[in-house]
């Protein structure tokens, strides 16, 4: 029995896509909790390690979207000529692994205390500490989350290891993985090292985003899904830039909604207090000429309260600075949404890749990008 059209008013999908895609996100989900109850098993638990293991569940089983193992799994679906999946859904199940240690660590680098509007791992496990200093406390959270983080990205290494595939095409699915490590540290450490003001740039930006969130959000799943399936060269090449496209365009929408915030979603102090070089800030900062002093005074201040934020805030809302974003994301899901249209694959994964892709930015965006590219 299919599931009822989404009347959110996400990007339209006919009903048998939206049902098929719930339903591999399921059985994602399914073979996730089943890699976590099989590690359990094999530990002999104290009470204490239940709790870490409670709190290391619950935090995977809060990631929301699944986007990374969705697109994963429709990449493979775009070529497969089997129906067997048990190896998709492991690979794509293996990503919700890398992308765990990569937001743990990532929160803990930007000492985030809310995540989606609850509290970061390093803060959970914080509370575990009971009978010792309130300073302490937090330093031992930090501890335990990046442990928490080490073994996710064990994890990972373990069910992506495990996935059978032909000689060459492991060959290529490891190249793609240490590509997509190597891509993700190094956004990282761009991201870290850009940290202020003066450092603000629009392309430094971009190279973050695209090293930092377009490869392991996009591109690097769909590449990986798709060369499972037996893809050719072209279809990865399509799939990478693509990725590239639809991922330099979720940082930008992020940024935008974070700072300014967006449809559902408060903004947030933590980039302002951290000076995150994002290209929303860098366009305003350059367009900001006699506040510019102000501005640097703001931004990256870790001082930064509420007030003071919205302040900053409003410097950027009085730019064009929002404007040329938004342009910006409209292009690269404009040049996005052509690529898929042309791409040879299957039809129903192309839908349900457009699918997806629309539930991460919002009806709108997707809806005018999906029509212009039609007409194109």
């Amino acid at each position: 029995m299919y599931e009822p059209p989404d009347a959110t008013g996400q990007p339209s999908a006919s009903t048998e896509v939206q049902y098929l895609v719930s339903e591999s996100r399921r059985r994602i989900d399914q073979r996730i909790r089943a890699f976590i109850e099989a590690k359990e098993s094999l530990l002999d638990q104290t009470e204490t390690t239940r709790s870490l293991f409670d709190h290391i569940r619950n935090f995977i089983d809060d990631k929301g979207k699944r986007l990374r193992s969705a697109l994963c799994y429709w990449a493979w679906r775009s070529v497969s000529k089997t129906e067997v999946e048990t190896s998709a859904l492991d690979l794509a199940a293996s990503l919700e692994f890398f992308h765990s240690f990569a937001v743990v660590h990532d929160d803990i680098m930007d000492e985030s205390d809310h995540r989606r509007g609850r509290p970061t791992l390093h803060r959970s496990l914080a509370s575990l500490q009971d009978g010792i200093p309130a300073a302490r406390r937090v330093s031992r959270g930090v501890n335990l989350a990046i442990l928490a983080g080490d073994l996710y990205f064990s994890w990972f290494t373990s069910l992506f290891h495990s996935v059978p595939a032909p000689p060459r095409t492991r060959e290529t699915l490891a190249k793609l993985v240490q590509q997509m490590c190597d891509e993700t540290v190094a956004g990282q450490y761009l991201d870290l090292l850009w940290q202020a003001p003066e450092s603000v740039d629009a392309d430094r930006s971009l190279l973050v985003a695209r090293m930092k969130t377009a490869g392991y959000t996009v591109s690097k799943p769909m590449q990986l899904g798709a060369c499972l399936g037996g893809a050719d060269p072209v279809l990865l090449n399509t799939f990478a830039e693509y990725g590239r496209l639809v991922g330099e365009a979720y940082q930008l929408r992020n940024d935008v909604d974070g700072l300014l915030g967006g449809p559902g979603r408060q903004s947030q102090v933590d980039d302002l207090r951290l000076g995150k070089p994002t290209v929303l800030a860098a366009v305003a900062r350059a367009q900001i000429a006699t506040s510019s002093t102000r501005f640097d005074s703001l931004f990256g201040n870790p001082g930064l309260d509420a007030g003071s934020a919205e302040e900053l805030r409003e410097l950027i809302r009085g730019t064009a600075a929002p404007a040329v974003v938004e342009g910006m994301i409209d292009t690269r899901l404009n040049l996005a949404a052509r690529l898929l249209r042309n791409a040879r694959m299957n039809p129903q994964a192309r839908e349900a890749i457009t699918y997806l892709t629309g539930h991460a930015f919002g009806s709108k965006a997707v809806q005018r990008s999906t029509a212009t590219a039609a007409m194109s």
